[in-house]
């Protein structure tokens, strides 16, 4: 909530005082903030009731799902391809790929281990 009043007090500062290119940085932030805040506490909330590597990973892979991160990156990919820029749309559409791998391989080798919010 203090973080909420804060952005709205420097937009509206911002406003009046700064300089345009400040002003749609701080807009941009703060659309990004409002779009990730409600699902990061769900998420947040919900990692702290599961117990095993596997619920989180589980929680991890669904919470950035629904974010869109894949779609984002395949977008991303799309559009770094579009400007003849192939290993860099390769190396987007691997990080989905590399991350999934990675969740896999943790899942397969600590599963049902019991692990903390921080030790996960």
């Amino acid at each position: 909530m203090i973080y909420e009043e804060y952005v709205k007090a420097s937009l509206e500062d911002y406003g009046r005082n700064g300089r345009l290119e400040e002003r749609s940085i701080l807009r941009v932030l703060e659309d990004i903030r409002r779009r990730v805040i409600e699902p990061l506490k769900a998420f947040a909330a919900a990692c702290k009731s599961l117990s095993t590597v596997q619920e989180r990973a589980t929680l991890l892979y669904d919470f950035l799902s629904a974010l869109g991160v894949p779609a984002m990156l395949e977008r991303k990919a799309k559009e770094a391809a579009a400007r003849s820029q192939n290993a860099l749309a390769a190396e987007t559409v691997q990080l989905w790929k590399v991350f999934c791998g990675a969740l896999d391989q943790l899942v397969v080798s600590c599963g049902v281990t019991e692990a903390s919010v921080s030790e996960f």
